[in-house]
């Protein structure tokens, strides 16, 4: 205007404007969202486990599907076949083969436990995956763990699984 000020308009314009860009920023985002179920939708989802910030998806041809955080490589399982299980801790994934053996995602972040590290495993019939920690159970009954025992979890989960026959 002529005082030099800046007209911005009436405060119903005002209103006007600040509620469409709130409403195209909620379609933006519920387009992402109706993006994400229709991926998650494709998995069709013979299991799915949840960590901190990822889903992961069993397909039923034995492949598996991460979505959400990648920050520490726990979505890295693009290459992973004959899959019949999959378990998620907070940042890492692991997938039980056809064989019995593991599969594990790499980890890149700072909290690295030895999670991971299940490539000797052999004859699993069940995992589990805790925030810092990797479990398996063989066939013959007998549990084998790996990761984070700050707790003596690691260590409590053995005797309490060697008083049940």
């Amino acid at each position: 205007n002529k005082n030099g000020k800046k007209y911005y308009g009436s405060k119903e314009a005002e209103e006007k404007r600040r509620t469409k860009r709130q409403s195209k920023a909620f379609l933006a985002n519920l387009h992402e969202i109706s993006a994400a179920r229709e991926k998650i939708s494709k998995i069709h989802n013979r299991y799915l486990a949840a960590g901190a910030n990822h889903i992961v998806g069993l397909k039923a041809d034995g492949t598996v599907e991460a979505l959400g955080s990648n920050f520490n490589g726990q979505c890295d399982v693009g290459d992973w076949t004959d899959i019949v299980a999959v378990a998620a801790g907070s940042e890492h994934t692991v997938g039980l083969k056809k064989d019995g053996t593991v599969v594990a995602t790499k980890y890149y972040g700072k909290y690295y436990n030895g999670q991971c590290d299940v490539s000797s495993w052999k004859d699993i019939v069940a995992i589990a995956a805790g925030s810092l920690r990797t479990f398996g159970l063989k066939s013959d009954g007998t549990i084998v763990t790996t990761g984070n025992n700050k707790d003596f979890q690691l260590l409590k989960l053995s005797a309490l699984f060697s008083r049940f026959p």
